[in-house]
This record gives C-alpha cells, structure tokens and sequence, in this order.
C-alpha cells in the first residue's frame, strides 16, 4: 500500500515537472526603422519587442508591428497568428500564419519562421497580394506547422530592410489564376446549358 502511494506520488512529480518544463521563445526581428512590435495572449499585450518565454504552451497569440495604424487586435495591419505547443499526437503541435482577411491589411513585410526545431520553416509576405497569407477563413493552405517540442518562434518585420511592401507583379498570382480559371469555367458551364435549352427548343418545334 505505502509503496502504491508512492509510485503515484512520483508519477504525479513526473508528470507535473514535465509539463512545467514545456516552454516557448517568441523573438522579434524589426528591420524596419519604425514601428513597436506588439505580442498578445490571452487578450493581454506580453512583449513590445523583447523576447518572450511562455511556461507551457502559448496558445492562440497574434502580434503585429505597431506603425500607427495598428488597432488593438491588429486591425489595419498584417498579423502573425500561432500557437505553439508540444505536440501530443499526430499534428498537434504547433502552427502559425499570416492574416490578411479584412479589415488586415499588410502594412510592412511580414514574415516567420521557427527555430529550435524545424529551424527555418516559415513564411513571409512582402505584396498585398502574398499567396502565404490568409485572405478568408478556408485558406488553411497557409498554415505552417511545426512538431517539434519547445519550438521557438522568429517573428520578422522588413526583412530585407525594406519597409514599404512591395507593389503586386503585373502578372496574375495563384489566387488570381484560380479566380480566372473558375470563371472560365463558369462560362463554359453557361454555354451548354445554353447550347442545350436550344437543342431542348428545336426538338420540340419539330413536326
């Protein structure tokens, strides 16, 4: 009985001081020149800038850098969304992305990557029309997700030194390709159904 108790007693220790050890670096690179980096969790502000540790998972965070316009959330400007934890089954582990859904907007290069485990996985965003960014809730393309434990994360602003997006290339993005090729589509599917009501209309002139 006192040998039970203590096995229980060890293996609760064990078990607390293992998820008491998970842990998470988030760190900002702000080679814009302006600007004040800002980290939420849990609806409160934990960084303007400096590195933050979470103790255990950090768990739907969002940060932005701040040039202005900057609403609390991120409204107006381009945000980093992630959460980082150990994974405890097959992708559930970490997973971070860029938004731009409205009323987000890029108002710097953004970009990501993690480290201390799939080190240099990420993405960026330097146009407004960024095919790694959320436009509307079903891109989950876009997520990028990380299953090693204690991950880090590197969130960058300008990272080439450049501060102002750059301007959309005159040829079409992925996003603009596949709205082109739905509405081809589209058209296709209008011309038989229109080519078919005729044949339906000639058929029943026939004598």
């Amino acid at each position: 009985m006192a040998l039970t108790f203590l096995f229980l007693t060890l293996f609760v220790l064990f078990a607390g001081a293992a998820a008491i050890s998970e842990s998470h670096t988030i760190r900002f690179d702000n080679q814009c020149g302006k600007g004040t980096p800002q980290l939420i969790i849990g609806g409160r502000v934990v960084s303007n800038g400096s590195d933050y540790t979470s103790q255990g998972p950090a768990s739907s965070g969002i940060a932005y850098l701040q040039t202005g316009s900057c609403l609390f959330n991120g409204e107006n400007c381009a945000i980093v969304e992630f959460t980082l934890g150990n994974p405890t089954c097959a992708g559930c582990g970490s997973s971070t992305d860029i938004s731009l859904i409205a009323p987000h907007q890029l108002n710097v290069p953004t970009g990501f990557s993690y480290f201390n485990g799939c080190d240099g996985v990420g993405a960026t965003c330097t146009t407004p029309e960024c095919n790694a960014a959320f436009f509307n809730p079903n891109d989950n393309q876009v997520q990028v997700a990380c299953q090693s434990n204690n991950v880090g994360l590197l969130i960058s602003f300008c990272p080439n030194g450049e501060a102002t997006p750059s301007s959309p290339s005159s040829s079409p993005t992925y996003r603009q390709r596949r709205c082109q090729l739905r509405a081809a589509q589209l058209q296709v599917l209008a011309s038989k159904s229109l080519f078919l009501s005729d044949h339906r209309s000639s058929s029943l002139r026939l004598p």
